[in-house]
């Protein structure tokens, strides 16, 4: 990872309006504050969905999943732009796959998105155990044991935000597609309204 990159990854983090002057078209520019957009939506609420969920209270919560979840692809996207509109186009034609998945198919041998993430979280100084967060993806027979709920509840979050970005506009929304199945049907809906409203004013 080369200092300007750093650089570039710090300014973004501290003030995403900085990104507007690194010369980078339109579309790049729009992805890299939706991830950022999405690592927030994440954060906000894991709390909530895992006490639905479980019952409790996480244990040592870590307010900073989301960028944690997030970080490898914002890295992949500064580094390898072209990369990963390549892995966006092949989602966008098999949806049915993960990240990670449409990353193998296209290259197994290109650096991924879960190498980048680790190699920050690393540098950072990130617990190895926080790892998981982005390893969950790919590598689900490597989890712990006692970090599974909270790990599991992440990706599912993930795809549920992701799928309520896909129909934001639609009212196409199903709740049998979204899972959270011990989530009050009243609550899941309030919830999804929230969300969607959130996302209907994202710029």
């Amino acid at each position: 990872l080369s200092l300007l990159t750093f650089q570039n990854l710090n300014n973004i983090m501290i003030n995403m309006n900085s990104v507007e002057h690194l010369g980078w078209e339109e579309a790049r520019i729009k992805e890299i504050k939706r991830l950022f957009y999405f690592s927030r939506l994440l954060n906000k609420y894991i709390p909530l969905l895992y006490k639905f969920e479980t019952g409790k209270i996480p244990d040592n919560f870590f307010p900073d999943y989301g960028i944690i979840y997030y970080i490898g692809r914002i890295l992949l996207l500064l580094l390898f732009p072209e990369r990963y509109n390549d892995i966006l186009e092949y989602l966008g034609n098999n949806p049915g796959k993960s990240f990670s998945e449409s990353e193998s198919a296209l290259d197994p041998k290109h650096v991924s998105a879960e190498f980048l993430g680790i190699l920050i979280l690393k540098l950072w100084n990130i617990p190895e155990e926080l790892y998981e967060v982005i390893m969950n993806t790919s590598h689900p027979e490597k989890l712990n044991k006692k970090n599974n709920e909270i790990i599991n509840l992440i990706h599912n979050i993930h795809k549920f935000i992701t799928y309520l970005w896909q129909n934001k506009f639609t009212g196409k929304v199903k709740l049998s597609e979204i899972g959270f199945k011990t989530i009050p049907t009243d609550k899941l809906k309030s919830i999804i309204v929230e969300i969607t409203e959130d996302m209907k004013s994202y710029k």
